[in-house]
């Protein structure tokens, strides 16, 4: 199945000036401290960070199904793996595995 995009982070060092951007032009803020703020849409959620570094991108995806299966009754049912592109936006993949179960046979 193709991955569906979650939510998009932006770590920003001017977060106050970008938040006060998006609720000029009309965008409701839903969540917001000194260090962040959230705006959804439909499936998707924009999240600003604040960061003292230069501006970074992440993308979350949510992989809906994965040919791995958990075998061990340990196993958490998601995995991640990070990857960047060529122009620095880091990409995070969320699996969510389907847990196995282990039945033991009585002798």
């Amino acid at each position: 199945m193709a991955s569906e995009i979650k939510a998009i982070v932006f770590k920003t060092p001017v977060l106050k000036t970008t938040k006060l951007f998006f609720e000029n032009i009309g965008f409701q803020i839903k969540e917001n401290s000194l260090m962040h703020f959230v705006i959804y849409s439909k499936n998707l959620r924009l999240v600003f960070l604040k960061s003292e570094r230069d501006f970074e991108i992440e993308l979350y995806t949510n992989e809906k199904e994965s040919s791995e299966k958990c075998l061990s009754e340990k196993c958490d049912e998601h995995s991640f793996e990070t990857s960047e592109d060529p122009n620095g936006i880091k990409m995070v993949r969320i699996f969510n595995h389907q847990k196995k179960k282990i039945t033991q046979s009585k002798n």
